[in-house]
């Protein structure tokens, strides 16, 4: 059972994935002054979002 290598391409797809999250993760540290920034988005987002966030938090949370 020693098949768990990877090839190049799997490599690549790994380090675009970390790209992607890492660039995103930079912009929005670049938004986020303050706790109220990062907790509550400065309260911009819209209520139906928040719900179907909380939504698929609790489904997830439930159906594990």
């Amino acid at each position: 059972m020693n098949n768990l290598h990877l090839n190049g391409l799997d490599w690549a797809a790994v380090a675009a994935y970390f790209a992607v999250t890492l660039t995103i993760a930079w912009r929005a540290k670049a938004r986020q002054t303050n706790a109220v920034e990062y907790f509550l988005d400065g309260r911009r987002t819209h209520w139906i979002i928040v719900s179907v966030s909380l939504w698929a938090t609790l489904f997830s949370t439930v159906s594990f």
